[in-house]
């Protein structure tokens, strides 16, 4: 009992990083007590997990179901940090799934918007209760932390969504409150590390606060640039930039125990050039980082990628057939895009903008004509293609003619030229199909995709949705070994659609394609005609391993609190 007291303690007061540690001795009732407490913990760290990794559907369910459980214990501390996650992970999705000047909404029907404000209302009352219960100057610094960080996830959420037809009228003045609110707090404890002589002390705490805030403001000046009349943005640099000065000559400073001077420089001037307006100084961070340093961050070479690649659009420009001294020419961005390719790690996140290339392959039987299920596919189907292929990217189709079942092949084309005959495709696809000439659709797209990814520089994502209809067991060992010569990395993600039991071949044979593929993101998803949309959000995160760039640079800037 006296143990599993300590870890209570310990876990409240915010001192366990790892997994508990395990009980020894004790009572069969204590054990029971302590394996739940263990497991909620772990619960609890996946969703976390799940989030940064971007699965965003799993780590919502995930603090979903932790939070139901600490309501029913009590735990008020838990359920605070719980609501300012819950909330997080709520705006997340609204970044990657709300289409601007929309409402979203949940699988239960609940607006998306209201849900992750709701949250963060309890949990920012949480923390004022907490803070002003203690006493002492100590204390109130610890509470005063939590709170700015959930006033300045709250800000972000409600700017970020101001636009939803559920926000309220006073949504944007709102947001500004909170961050003036966020900003004093932290000046607050700045100001009393100073007093006390604890500032060096916390360098790397302060640090990375300084640098998510740095990251939440860069996204919230590009919605409303009235939040530079809030906080000044240019401060808070200076202020990060003193304290990376004040610590570089101590090699035991805090500030350097998790990530070196080279890497914490990296997470500055990745901050910074997210915030730099003027394009030419935004470039000189970027090569910087990627010429001088022995390493570079992930997160340092997304940003400093993407810099260059927004440059040589916005200010250098692209001519297809000639080169100036102001533009690129089409030949020296394929070859960029080729670099950046190959440089960005096989498990990194794929949110560098290269550009990308999509094969939708579309094969069922004809029993499904008529029925709810191909009209939910046509809506799902409808909705991905909006929310995942942008212009200036590839699409192609392979499905098969309505009229008599023979295959047909819709070349790829940029969205912005084909755009209509693309919608076309997937209004044809998914009204009526007929097996009176049934061949397999899926070695033609195989072979699509892997054309796009030997001529184009493009991330290329293969979405194969089928039935099993059409299944031959001997066209899947050659497929397999195609896809492993020529040592393919395209996303094919298989969604296996109300697949009956006895089709097992199929579903093997399907995961043995998916894992042939040198992606991560390649996978096999079963689906029925109730789970299309989320079936549909689990592609859109595979293919964009987990974030898009908007999301990925909102989800860093964002704190998700542990116990």
């Amino acid at each position: 009992m006296i143990q599993l007291l300590r870890v209570v303690k310990q876990v409240n007061a915010g001192r366990i990083e790892n997994d508990i540690p395990p009980l020894t001795g004790g009572s069969r009732e204590v054990h029971q007590v302590y394996t739940s407490f263990a497991k909620l913990y772990k619960t609890f760290r996946m969703s976390n997990s799940a989030f940064f990794f971007g699965d965003l559907d799993l780590a919502h369910r995930i603090a979903l179901d932790a939070l139901r459980l600490f309501r029913k214990i009590g735990d008020e501390k838990a359920i605070a940090i719980a609501c300012n996650n819950m909330g997080n992970t709520l705006l997340a999705l609204t970044v990657e799934c709300r289409k601007a000047g929309t409402c979203m909404n949940l699988d239960d029907g609940n607006c998306c918007t209201n849900s992750a404000i709701k949250y963060y209302i309890e949990a920012v009352a949480a923390g004022i209760k907490d803070f002003e219960s203690v006493d002492s100057d100590a204390e109130k610094s610890k509470y005063a932390q939590q709170l700015a960080d959930r006033y300045f996830n709250r800000a972000v959420c409600l700017l970020h969504t101001a636009d939803d037809p559920c926000a309220t009228d006073d949504a944007k003045e709102a947001a500004l409150d909170d961050l003036f609110l966020a900003r004093q707090y932290d000046q607050g404890v700045k100001e009393y590390m100073l007093h006390s002589k604890t500032l060096l002390k916390n360098s790397d705490v302060i640090f990375d606060r300084s640098i998510r805030r740095l990251r939440g403001l860069a996204a919230l000046v590009d919605i409303d640039p009235e939040v530079w009349n809030v906080w000044d943005i240019h401060e808070l640099i200076d202020q990060a930039d003193l304290m990376l000065q004040a610590a570089w000559n101590q090699d035991d400073a805090p500030l350097f125990q998790n990530l070196n001077k080279i890497g914490r420089l990296q997470e500055l001037e990745c901050a910074v050039t997210g915030i730099e307006q003027n394009l030419n100084d935004a470039l000189t961070l970027a090569t910087r980082m990627l010429v001088e340093d022995e390493f570079i961050l992930d997160d340092a070479f997304v940003v400093a990628a993407d810099c260059i690649l927004q440059y040589s659009k916005d200010a250098g420009g692209v001519d297809e057939e000639e080169v100036t001294d102001s533009n690129w020419s089409h030949k020296s961005m394929t070859k960029l895009k080729e670099e950046f390719k190959m440089m960005r790690k096989p498990m990194m996140r794929t949110t560098l903008d290269i550009g990308r290339s999509f094969v939708f392959c579309i094969e069922l039987k004809g029993q499904w004509n008529g029925t709810p299920l191909l009209r939910k596919l046509h809506n799902a189907v409808t909705k991905f293609y909006d929310s995942n292929c942008q212009i200036g990217d590839s699409v192609g189709f392979v499905t098969f003619a309505p009229h008599d079942g023979t295959l047909r092949h819709l070349t790829p084309a940029t969205r912005e030229v084909e755009e209509h005959t693309q919608r076309q495709e997937i209004e044809a696809a998914t009204t009526g199909v007929s097996c009176s000439k049934f061949l397999p659709a899926l070695p033609d797209a195989i072979d699509m995709a892997l054309e796009l990814e030997s001529t184009t520089a493009n991330d290329v994502s293969l979405i194969y949705i089928s039935d099993g209809g059409a299944y031959d067991e001997n066209i899947y060992a050659p497929l397999r070994d195609k896809i492993r010569f020529n040592a393919s990395s395209i996303d094919l993600v298989v969604i296996g659609l109300e697949v009956e039991n006895s089709n097992k071949s199929f579903v093997e044979s399907c995961k043995s394609l998916s894992l042939a593929t040198h992606s991560r993101s390649s996978t096999y998803i079963e689906a029925n005609e109730d789970n299309l949309n989320e079936t549909f959000r689990q592609a859109s995160s595979l293919i964009n391993s987990g974030t898009s760039f908007a999301g990925n640079r909102l989800q860093r800037a964002l704190t998700m609190q542990r116990f």
